[in-house]
């Protein structure tokens, strides 16, 4: 009898979703986020309320997964809204809003370490109380309070009372200067607090903070001096053990960071996935040798990891590192394999419930920016290279020698790190030159260098530290010295790998489509001064650098911001700290071809020092005086009108270079911080000193912008600096009154912040940063 056949069944198909579902879900937490910082009508939380009511009824009635991105797009909207409403809640915005300042008297709780910044300690506090005038306000929010560096700070947890002055906090006043404004209003604090010198903050009562807090903080000293003891005579190499074992960076000196930043491995300075991920490493292999089973090792893992964050401050990058190497030690927890994808997912979405505006740091886009290339790039990188690491596959593996066993797990290694490395900055790179300026090539290279040594240097702590609880501290100062020698391979590395030729690249993303034009960039360098010249063709020139914290703050970053890795020619004026203090640390990363100074000797130390710091490095110095011409890059040259030669004058302000720049047939002139004295010579010299734009300071004793000198100059436009304080260093009123009677244009820069100069044959153009109405003047 004939057997029927059946036609075989076909399986089912398995339908792989090119994303999980928890991806998808992220996606709309971002597009929550995005819709509540941007949108006007979406800024208001009564808004996301209705919207988390839809989402939820949509979700709880169809079961689908968009029903859930709608209300999980409304639910982190809703978050987002209701933080920047808690901002818009303080009850002085408005009068702050308006530029107005107030004195205060605050009560509150110091919620961070102080830790010190520039000329000021700074810490956050949560207002209990704040007084101005006959009102008083309770439980309104946060506040920044800056204390004079001199004086004693508070403890994480104290009870303070504050007496200061309340303003709003200052954005960004110059080109690519940090937007410490937009930062703190990220951070939660609707304002700050300038305290009075002497007394301005006393310590009510101690030990209000969070225990647990408290703790790390304590914990935090403990580590900080037990790793670096015996290190006293070596600071550099101290506080880069401790920057890479706690992340702070406060002590590192600026060559140093400088070396770190331009070798693209400043992230070993901050507590991120690679800090944690090492930290995970070391917990699991000493778990695992004391015998600890793979599930009992990751839950013990888990607290410690989060601890760690906990001890370095409890950093943004730090919290978000912990976060998704806790998602992936819990994974084995639970038996399930550990999906990059979903982790990643999942740990974007806990770390924008805990901070919404995490979104917007640049941190947290780069770390999830490298972890994603990672995912997506790097074993399939890794696999196109496996013939470069892998023995013929016909070739059994027993007939392999040692040797060639060890060879081809050496190469592998090898291969394996620079695709890893490769992967990561492909993913950082974009990101990098969007928010830094700044593309580092020789990366590829010094990471796989200083990722180890930064392995060495947190096990050998890590061991030191244990000594250090046992009692046995002539072992931890052995390991001490130990890290020391790694400490100071790891700077030697990064200067060395900063200094390759092509190492680093300044490019700034933000300029593309712009028609080039000869620039004039004049910073708001507070008392001081700092002018960046750059020719449509050639290589850039810096006139005066700033004070050493302006220079960091201002000037560099304008440099960076502009695209510029150096400058082929430094300009120092004269010996006054706020103009040039800055520059025996920026000769070397400027790396100028030549330093022009007035002539005569200087009784200035940093005004010496600076030019030492040339002569060691093999920078020629000129000085120039009265009718020396200088020929720049594109065409320009500059003139010297004062001082000549045989000048001689007590005050550094008296022995100022003036200077003319002449370009494209317009004339900009220079006075510094010239005065009477200066200007009288000038006027007298016969010297032709028009100009159409007059580019001052304020002199520390004498009047300047004599009615006489203003006459002979003729210019259309004066930039000037102005600062609130100390009062000799303000824009006098009667003066700027008296200028604009005889129809010349004042900037003042306390108003304008930086003022950028475009100039072209037919064409001068005047930008201030603070967004008021450019000058212009045309032939």
């Amino acid at each position: 009898m004939p057997v029927e056949s059946t036609p075989a069944q076909t399986p089912p198909q398995v339908i792989r979703r090119r994303f999980p579902p928890l991806v998808w879900v992220t996606f709309a937490a971002i597009a929550g986020i995005l819709l509540a910082e941007y949108w006007s009508v979406a800024a208001r939380p009564f808004f996301w309320s209705l919207a988390v009511l839809a989402g939820a009824a949509w979700f709880l009635r169809r079961q689908g997964l968009a029903g859930l991105l709608v209300f999980c797009a409304a639910a982190y909207g809703f978050i987002h809204a209701m933080t920047g409403d808690t901002l818009q809640r303080f009850p002085l915005r408005p009068a702050l809003e308006a530029g107005a300042t107030m004195p205060v008297t605050v009560t509150g709780l110091v919620l961070e370490t102080p830790l010190l910044r520039g000329k000021s300690t700074r810490f956050p506090v949560e207002i209990e109380s704040l007084e101005t005038g006959s009102q008083t306000f309770f439980t309104c929010g946060r506040i920044l309070v800056k204390l004079p560096a001199d004086a004693a700070p508070p403890r994480y947890g104290d009870r303070v009372r504050i007496l200061g002055t309340l303003r709003k906090p200052e954005g960004a006043r110059n080109p690519g200067q940090f937007d410490s404004a937009d930062w703190l209003r990220r951070q939660g604090i609707a304002a700050e607090v300038q305290a009075t010198l002497g007394g301005g903050c006393t310590v009510l009562e101690s030990g209000r903070g969070n225990p647990l807090k408290a703790l790390a903080c304590r914990s935090r000293d403990w580590i900080a001096a037990t790793v670096t003891a015996e290190l006293e005579d070596a600071p550099a190499e101290a506080a880069a053990v401790k920057a890479m074992v706690l992340g702070t960076q406060e002590q590192i000196p600026e060559e140093i960071d400088l070396a770190f930043l331009n070798s693209g491995t400043l992230h070993v300075f901050s507590v991120s996935g690679l800090h944690v991920g090492l930290v995970a490493l070391i917990l699991w292999q000493v778990l695992r040798a004391l015998g600890c089973g793979r599930r009992t090792a990751a839950a013990l893992s888990i607290p410690l990891i989060f601890f760690y964050a906990l001890l370095t401050g409890w950093q943004s990058s730090a919290v978000r590192s912990a976060v998704m190497a806790g998602l992936a030690l819990g994974g084995l927890l639970v038996d399930r394999p550990a999906s990059m994808t979903g982790n990643l997912a999942a740990a974007a979405l806990v770390v924008l419930a805990w901070d919404t505006q995490q979104l917007f740091s640049a941190g947290c886009q780069l770390s999830f920016g490298t972890l994603i290339a990672l995912s997506c790039l790097s074993q399939p990188m890794i696999r196109a290279f496996r013939r470069l690491y892998s023995p013929d596959d016909f070739l059994p593996r027993e007939l392999l020698t040692n040797r060639q066993e060890w060879l081809y797990g050496a190469r592998k290694w090898i291969v394996s790190s620079m695709c890893i490395s490769l992967a990561a900055g492909i993913g950082s790179a974009p990101l990098t030159l969007w928010h830094f300026q700044l593309a580092t090539p020789v990366a590829l290279v010094a990471n796989l260098v200083l990722i180890v040594l930064a392995g060495f240097i947190l096990s050998t702590a890590f061991a030191s530290m244990v000594a250090g609880l046992c009692s046995w501290h002539g072992l931890s100062h052995v390991l001490n010295h130990a890290n020391w020698a790694f400490a100071r391979a790891s700077i030697w590395f990064a200067t060395a790998f900063s200094h390759w030729p092509g190492a680093y690249v300044k490019w700034n993303l933000r300029t593309l489509g712009e028609t080039p034009v000869d620039r004039v960039t004049v910073y708001d360098a507070g008392e001081g001064a700092a002018v960046e010249f750059t020719p449509q063709q050639g290589q850039a020139w810096l006139f005066d650098t700033g004070d050493p914290f302006r220079y960091r703050a201002v000037t560099s970053p304008g440099l960076g911001f502009h695209g510029l890795a150096g400058v082929s020619g430094l300009l120092l004026s004269h010996g006054d700290h706020e103009h040039v203090g800055a520059a025996p640390e920026a000769i070397p990363g400027l790396r100028p071809d030549q330093i022009i100074a007035p002539p005569g000797r200087f009784r200035s130390p940093m005004f010496r020092a600076a030019l030492e710091t040339a002569q060691s490095r093999g920078v020629s110095v000129r000085q120039l005086g009265t009718g020396d011409v200088l020929d720049l890059d594109g065409g320009a040259t500059l003139r010297v009108l004062f001082p000549p030669r045989d000048w001689t004058a007590s005050l550094a302000d008296d022995r100022a270079l003036v200077w003319k720049i002449e370009q494209d047939g317009w004339r900009l002139l220079f006075v510094s911080d010239a005065g009477f004295t200066t200007e009288s010579w000038l006027l007298a010299s016969g010297q032709d000193l028009r100009a159409d734009v007059l580019i001052k300071g304020r002199h520390a004793g004498d009047v300047s912008g004599l009615p006489d000198f203003l006459d002979a100059v003729q210019p259309g436009l004066a930039i000037c600096t102005n600062v609130p304080f100390p009062s000799e260093e303000q824009l006098p009123p009667a003066w700027v009154a008296d200028a604009r009677s005889r129809g010349l244009v004042i900037f003042d820069q306390l108003a304008t912040g930086a003022v950028t100069l475009r100039l072209t044959p037919g064409r001068l153009e005047a930008v201030p940063f603070l967004g008021q109405r450019p000058w212009v003047r045309e032939k």
